[in-house]
Formats: structure tokens, C-alpha cells, sequence
């Protein structure tokens, strides 16, 4: 059957368009790219922590504190940290683009601010 159609002068042309159609819409996948930076702003009591997304190619995101989950969200709201001395904390972002591949990127954060 494949050997009949290869053959046949009239689908030749079919098939060489839709290859050609495959090549064209087959785009290069970029793979997602987790980033971030972390804004923290110190008070006497507690700090302040703003986390700003800078991830590339992804469409879903998760945050984490100390392993722990603390928001889906594309830039997570404030989160506040509580005592006279923050030790260290590590702050991971997942990224996951559309086709489920991901992307991990962890930093600590580290604040003494009973100065």
C-alpha cells in the first residue's frame, strides 16, 4: 500500500507537502529555565521576603520553603518571617513548562537582624 502511494505521480506532491508541512511546524523546544531573585526587607522583628520570577519557557510554577510548599503562584505574595534571628533558609522555585519537563533552582536565604 505505502509502495503503491510512493509510486502514484498524484501523491507525490501530497507527500512531499505534508513532510514539508511536518518540518515547519516541528519548532525547536526550549526547555524551561527556573530563576529568580529575592528582595528582603529587614525589621526588628521579623523579615520581609518578596521573591520575584525571572523563570523562562514555563507555564507552571511551585515554591518552596524549607521543603515545604508555600505557593503555585507565577510571583508568590510577601512572606514574613518571624524571631530575633532567621537561620538559614532555602528557597527552592520549580519550574514545568507545557510539556511537563521541569526546571530547579534553589537559593538560601540567611538574615541576622537582632543587629
Amino acid at each position: 500500500m505505502i509502495k503503491i502511494l510512493f509510486e502514484s505521480k498524484r501523491y507525490k506532491g501530497f507527500i512531499a507537502v505534508m513532510l514539508l508541512l511536518i518540518l515547519v511546524s516541528c519548532k525547536k523546544n526550549d526547555l524551561p529555565v527556573a530563576d529568580f531573585s529575592i528582595s528582603t526587607k529587614i525589621g526588628t522583628t521579623q523579615v520581609e521576603v518578596q521573591l520575584i520570577n525571572k523563570s523562562t519557557n514555563a507555564v507552571s510554577y511551585r515554591w518552596d520553603v524549607d521543603g515545604k510548599t508555600v505557593s503555585q503562584d507565577l510571583n508568590p505574595a510577601k512572606l514574613i518571617f518571624n524571631g530575633s534571628h532567621l537561620e538559614k533558609i532555602l528557597i527552592t522555585l520549580e519550574a514545568t513548562d507545557k510539556f511537563g519537563q521541569k526546571s530547579t533552582k534553589a537559593s538560601d536565604l540567611a538574615a541576622d537582624f537582632a543587629k
